[in-house]
């Protein structure tokens, strides 16, 4: 068994809150050099465009963990989604239930994929700058389902995930199975 703890390693929470500005600063500039070969974007300026970019991760960080909610009741129909603050970051949480990689890796990764989509689709009929901020903003907050994808993926050798209140823990057999061995 592998035990992730996100809320409480604040070596990890260090590191990820550096990335995190890293990947700001990247989704911004990569972003703005893509879009210009695609559509004409109207700069609305520096500090609307990180207000609104603020003011948007602040919707979208509810809308995150709803999507994240959604997804472990449809892997899990029984269980109780659970959220939560803590340490500085919203979390949804399933504690004690447990998921395959692949199911996991979804639950993860699903409010990153459909909010960014959004906002492609927002962008490319609205063509205002301030939505590449609000998805710069918002990618870069998804730097904890990241690293935990990364984590899933650096372990193929285990097979399930458990979500717990302050992070996963990982398995190479089903809990379940193991524990009635």
């Amino acid at each position: 068994m592998l035990k992730i703890d996100l809320i409480n390693n604040v070596s990890i929470l260090k590191r990820l809150a550096l990335l995190q500005f890293v990947l700001f600063l990247s989704l911004i500039l990569i972003s703005f050099k893509v879009i210009a070969n695609v559509v004409y974007v109207y700069d609305e300026g520096f500090l609307r465009n990180i207000v609104t970019g603020i003011i948007g991760l602040i919707v979208l960080v509810f809308v995150h963990e709803l999507i994240h909610g959604i997804c472990f009741k449809l892997f899990n129909p029984s269980s109780k989604v659970k959220y939560g603050y803590m340490n500085g970051m919203f979390y949804a949480t399933m504690p004690h239930a447990i998921f395959n990689r692949k199911q996991f890796y979804i639950i993860l990764l699903a409010p990153f994929v459909i909010i960014s989509l959004a906002l492609l689709v927002s962008l490319l009929w609205l063509q205002v700058s301030s939505i590449i901020y609000i998805f710069s903003f918002h990618g870069a907050a998804c730097i904890g389902d990241f690293y935990m994808a990364q984590i899933i993926y650096s372990n193929k050798q285990m097979k399930y995930v458990e979500d717990t209140e302050v992070g996963i823990n990982l398995f190479s057999e089903n809990k379940d199975l193991q524990s009635t061995s």
